[in-house]
């Protein structure tokens, strides 16, 4: 699932654990995001890695957080599970 925030985006992916991969393209806030979720352990819930325009979000205060700050007008989200 995906929670807006007050200053950004929260994602939590729940998949099938079968799923390898998948992608998405929301519009948040006037921003178009490509949202791609890899799922090479096929787990169901939970992600190793994150990362916006190829840098690592490391927020372990809010995992799965993606700050409004760091969205440009296109921006390109992988999240690893």
């Amino acid at each position: 699932g995906m929670r807006p925030e007050f200053d950004g985006l929260t994602i939590a992916p729940s998949v099938p654990s079968d799923w390898d991969s998948f992608e998405i393209e929301k519009t948040f806030r006037g921003k178009k995001l490509h949202i791609r979720v890899e799922n090479p352990s096929h787990k169901e819930s939970g992600f190793q890695k994150l990362l916006v325009d190829g840098v690592e979000m490391t927020n372990s205060a809010r995992p799965g957080f993606v700050p409004e700050s760091a969205m440009k007008e296109e921006t390109k989200i992988t999240l690893v599970m």
